[in-house]
């Protein structure tokens, strides 16, 4: 660890468990930073980029006009530190909660990026927590907060700096000389968070001095991602939506477990809160927010398509679509068939949904892909067209939004 290891951040590190085996030079694969250029990830990149198999991953949501600007800085740090940066451009809808989409498609660029073996370290610090579990008392959550770690994609997300205040974030920024950069949404009141933190943090903490420290306990454990339809309880049920930061109420949390009761070929769903559903699927019951509606829409193979629902992308094969070919993305309407490539047998769009284990939740929007004749020539993901597929082509992927 560099010189200054009783340093607060620097403790933070080396006391998080997940980050042992960079911290030794044994791990399995890449520590990314996530980098947005601000000063709580300048300092977390900063006190680890020493180390080997680290990296820096910058997401340009595009939704300020010195956004370029703020990638071509993250640029700039990652060079004179020795840092490989992964940078993704997003597009955010300038309408809606442009918060919330902003943070769907930044967890959806995370959950393509992160392999087996990954981790992803973010820089959020105590005063977030408080922040975070604020918000969620005053907008009917549960007030569980922010994980410590918990799985992303093929990987796993930590927060080391998360019992450390941001004062302590702020000297060590100061002591190191780091520059960074400024996003001046941060001082708009009209966000609940900002509001949150100019205005509410600073009345609690000067009447209730020990209030801050209650509120930046760690959550006592991670968010589970599935419940096992045999372990549903009325007790197991409600710490499960509660941990997931779901309101509870009893009428859920008995439909719930009479639905675990279903026959095994059923899927029943309940709704839980507005936009979100649990589904049960392969014997477990699996929190979903709703996912958009796939709209048609035109791309061209070998081009990169980002939209609400997901993200279509290419990987170069040995056989798949032709580039440049143009194709109509749509989602199922029942009863599609097509020969695939390379297997030599028809088969029904839905057979090849149920055996890539594709849940039912994700069925109905995922995309096929239509020549200009009508003809499906792909699945994204999983078939290629026999009577459409080429030499050296190129086979689509979907990567849809995450879960919950």
């Amino acid at each position: 660890m560099p010189a200054d290891a009783a340093d607060p951040v620097i403790r933070a590190i080396a006391a998080t468990p997940a980050l042992a085996p960079w911290l030794a030079g044994d791990a399995p694969g890449t520590l990314w930073v996530a980098f947005s250029g601000g000063r709580d990830s300048t300092v977390l990149l900063h006190a680890l980029h020493g180390f080997a198999g680290v990296a820096a991953t910058h997401i340009d949501h595009g939704l300020h006009p010195d956004s370029a600007a703020w990638a071509r800085h993250c640029a700039g740090v990652a060079r004179e530190w020795g840092v490989r940066l992964h940078t993704e451009r997003v597009c955010v809808s300038p309408t809606g909660n442009r918060e919330a989409e902003a943070r769907r498609k930044r967890y959806a660029a995370w959950q393509r990026l992160l392999g087996p073996g990954d981790l992803l370290a973010m820089a959020h610090h105590a005063d977030d927590q408080v922040e975070t579990r604020l918000w969620q008392v005053v907008t009917g959550r549960e007030p569980g907060g922010m994980p410590a770690e918990r799985g992303v994609g093929e990987g796993r997300l930590v927060r080391p700096m998360l019992g450390i205040r941001r004062s302590a974030v702020a000297q060590y920024a100061e002591r190191h000389g780091l520059a960074w950069v400024e996003d001046p949404s941060n001082a708009d009141l009209k966000l609940d968070r900002n509001y949150i933190r100019a205005r509410l943090v600073p009345l609690i903490e000067e009447r209730f001095p020990d209030a801050l420290r209650h509120l930046v306990r760690p959550r006592p454990k991670e968010v589970p991602s599935v419940l096992k339809a045999t372990a549903a309880t009325p007790s197991s049920i409600r710490d499960w939506l509660r941990n997931a930061g779901v309101s509870v109420a009893t009428g859920v949390v008995d439909e719930i477990r009479r639905q675990s009761e279903a026959p095994p070929d059923r899927t029943p769903q309940v709704a839980v809160a507005p936009g979100v559903r649990a589904w049960r699927h392969a014997a477990c019951w699996h929190l979903v927010r709703d996912i958009p509606t796939l709209a048609a829409r035109r791309c061209t193979v070998g081009c990169t398509a980002t939209m609400a629902a997901g993200t279509l992308a290419w990987k170069r094969s040995s056989r798949g679509l032709p580039h440049g070919m143009v194709v109509t993305m749509r989602p199922r309407v029942g009863g599609e068939r097509l020969r695939v490539d390379g297997r030599n047998v028809r088969k029904s769009v839905k057979s090849l949904l149920r055996e890539a284990g594709v849940p039912p939740w994700r069925r109905q929007v995922w995309p096929l892909l239509y020549a200009d004749d009508g003809r499906l020539v792909a699945v994204a993901g999983l078939a290629v067209a026999a009577d459409a597929a080429a030499a050296d082509g190129w086979q689509p992927k979907w990567a849809p939004i995450g879960d919950y």
